[in-house]
């Protein structure tokens, strides 16, 4: 999808310089992919103990020993 933003020079070349883009495109590309791997991990650890149905770690001890 082509899109048309106003990005500061000096905010793209920091973002180019931090991400080691060749391009402003890779550039943005990755710091997209960052942010939604970022908030997408944040998600995750919001639900951290809250599912019943997994096993805890004496439960596993016990199928393990079985096999």
């Amino acid at each position: 999808m082509k899109t048309t933003i106003d990005i500061p020079d000096a905010t793209i070349m920091e973002l180019m310089n931090f991400t080691h883009a060749k391009t402003k495109r890779e550039a943005v590309l990755k710091a997209i992919g960052e942010y939604n791997k970022k908030h997408k991990m944040i998600h995750l650890t919001e639900m951290l103990g809250t599912f019943e149905d997994f096993m805890n770690r004496e439960d596993l001890k016990i199928m393990r020993a079985q096999d």
